[in-house]
């Protein structure tokens, strides 16, 4: 069964109970709450808010930082999700969340995991997102995260004020796009095609398109990485200040 893929990339801090509580208020409002919660797989442990909040803030300490991440996952309609957040002086990156939905159950529920995408990432001071069905996501893929190269184009891009700026406006709103739109936050929402699956997974000219028009120099390369797997590459990206999560952290 294919997978529908919505990764979120954030500029704020989430390690925080103002933030489960809004992740966990947006997810009853649509029906959403997960059954089964953890810190690792098997995920055993029934979900309850309070044991819920407890791991989105259970924290881990070294290296100059604190850690914490959580599962869950919800039988009916089926979906899963994985946040990691981070903060402190070293080996930071940008807090993050990933969705795991199969296609059949996210074209029939999409407009809800469409207003879930929209509002995290507004709440949270989203960077950078994309929702992808998971065959056009591996062929794409290239380790490293935002601040090395941005990962590919895909079915729904999302694009911060920075990347607005970064790549300019104009440039966003007139790319090969099905549709675009400006969000109240001054990020830029962009479609490659109607649908996430069918004629994105059989045609690759779709995202290659995409980054020609925006410039190549800023996409890892696939081909590239499978001929020099021990090469991080390093693209033409945003710098990130990620002023909430590079701090110094009291032990």
């Amino acid at each position: 069964m294919s997978t529908i893929v919505i990764s979120f990339d954030f500029n704020a801090f989430i390690g925080k109970k103002e933030s489960a509580n809004f992740f966990f208020n947006l997810l009853e409002s649509e029906g959403l709450l997960p059954d089964k919660i953890g810190l690792y797989e098997p995920l055993k442990e029934n979900f309850t808010r309070e044991r819920a909040i407890d791991m989105w803030l259970k924290t881990e300490t070294g290296n100059g930082r604190i850690i914490g991440s959580m599962m869950g996952k919800k039988k009916n309609p089926s979906y899963s999700f994985i946040m990691g957040w981070n903060k402190g002086e070293r080996f930071i990156r940008p807090n993050w969340l990933t969705v795991f939905v199969p296609t059949k159950i996210f074209k029939k529920n999409q407009k809800k995991f469409m207003q879930i995408f929209i509002e995290i990432q507004q709440e949270f001071d989203g960077l950078y997102g994309y929702i992808s069905i998971e065959e056009v996501q591996k062929r794409q893929f290239v380790p490293g995260n935002i601040e090395t190269r941005l990962p590919g184009i895909f079915w729904c891009n999302y694009f911060s004020r920075i990347y607005v700026d970064f790549f300019s406006e104009e440039k966003l709103l007139n790319g090969p796009w099905i549709k675009r739109e400006m969000l109240p936050n001054g990020a830029i929402l962009t479609f490659l095609a109607n649908d996430p699956d069918g004629e994105l997974v059989e045609d690759e000219g779709y995202e290659k398109n995409a980054k020609t028009f925006l410039g190549e120099g800023s996409f890892g390369d696939s081909e590239y990485y499978l001929e020099h797997l021990d090469e991080v590459q390093l693209k033409s990206v945003p710098k990130l200040e990620l002023e909430e999560i590079r701090v110094t952290v009291t032990p």
